[in-house]
């Protein structure tokens, strides 16, 4: 091998551990400064849908990630090169793995997104094209065509992403290195980027659905609602910081040499997995930090009269919003409907 290339893979396998370690040490922190919170705000919740949304966006990722890193610092577990055929098998055997466990990932940071695009339509003033959606809809109707929406993107994604992973190969390495790294076939050009613009679309979608509604619901007066300016807050973040990482997942497989075309994969799939349980942990928030609008109750302590029955099917992911008009001057038409909190104040006035 020339003495060039050797140096240059070695350099490209030195970023590629280092930024692959870096990337590992983030999610860890990460889980350290939060498992507090992963105690008070899904653990202690009646069990949910979302607490297996939880699960598998929280620790898909260690599951997926671990053997990687362990890949590129341990070699007598891997080492694909053609001098050891037992190790090369084992890689090969291996290296989509990763690829694999993203795709579950994306699939269940896609069921999280749309369950709290789907709690943010449960309501009957819509400002969305008269022409995509029936006016004679109902609120239950809405939240149906919202999902018959967005289930064929997601589909599409996952369809991509798997066409993309069942090309996958690893990344060759210099004599004496060790690692498992996926990345694409160079004899078929570039089709493993679709891998990562798949992933632009459907995130893309929801911030469209997301930005939409919630214009509609400020401009009905809903400004006061904290649970709705979290949602647009973390919306837009997760937007912009997911979309960015896989555009730059894009752009460096593109551009850059065959060794470190993958090299921004752990940094993206772990962001994308930080992102999705921020998300779930701001909208559940403790039971002692959550407090009722003043405005939710009537001057005698009643609860309003079109105050819908609670709901937690959703497990609080996203609660949902509810924005009426009453002609009772103490009724005010913001709700945010905890179900945890509002079984409670109903128990107690039932009680008193």
């Amino acid at each position: 091998m020339d003495s060039t290339v050797l140096q240059d893979g070695i350099r490209d396998l030195i970023i590629s551990k280092q930024y692959a370690t870096a990337t590992w040490a983030l999610a860890m922190y990460e889980y350290i400064i939060t498992f507090d919170q992963e105690l008070s705000r899904i653990w202690s919740r009646p069990f949910s849908i979302v607490t297996i949304l939880w699960v598998i966006n929280r620790y898909v990722f260690l599951i997926s990630f671990t053997p990687t890193i362990l890949s590129v610092n341990l070699h007598a577990l891997f080492n694909c090169t053609a001098s050891d055929t037992i190790q090369l098998n084992r890689c090969q055997s291996f290296v989509k793995f990763p690829g694999i466990m993203q795709i579950i990932l994306n699939i269940s940071t896609g069921v999280t997104l749309s369950l709290r695009t789907y709690a943010l339509y449960g309501n009957r003033n819509v400002f969305f094209p008269s022409s995509l959606i029936p006016q004679c809809l109902t609120r239950d109707d809405l939240q149906k065509f919202i999902i018959l929406v967005l289930l064929p993107f997601l589909l599409a994604e996952v369809a991509v992403e798997a066409w993309a992973v069942s090309d996958g190969v690893s990344v060759p390495l210099p004599p004496g290195f060790s690692g498992c790294i996926l990345t694409g076939n160079p004899t078929h050009g570039n089709r493993f980027v679709a891998f990562w613009v798949g992933q632009l679309v459907f995130p893309m979608l929801i911030f469209v659905l997301t930005i939409t509604k919630g214009a509609s619901l400020y401009r009905e007066g809903a400004s006061r609602s904290k649970v709705l300016r979290i949602m647009l807050r973390d919306g837009l973040i997760y937007f912009l910081i997911i979309f960015l990482a896989n555009v730059a997942n894009v752009v460096t497989y593109v551009v850059s040499p065959p060794n470190l075309q993958a090299v921004n994969a752990p940094f993206s799939d772990m962001i994308t997995a930080l992102m999705i349980c921020r998300l779930i942990l701001n909208l559940r928030t403790d039971t002692n930090e959550t407090t009722m609008h003043a405005g939710m109750l009537r001057t005698d302590g009643t609860l309003p009269a079109w105050m819908p029955a609670p709901k937690n099917f959703l497990g609080d992911l996203a609660t949902e919003l509810h924005i009426e008009h009453s002609e009772d001057s103490n009724d005010v038409a913001l709700t945010e409907g905890y179900s945890v909190e509002l079984s409670e104040f109903a128990s107690k006035s039932e009680v008193h």
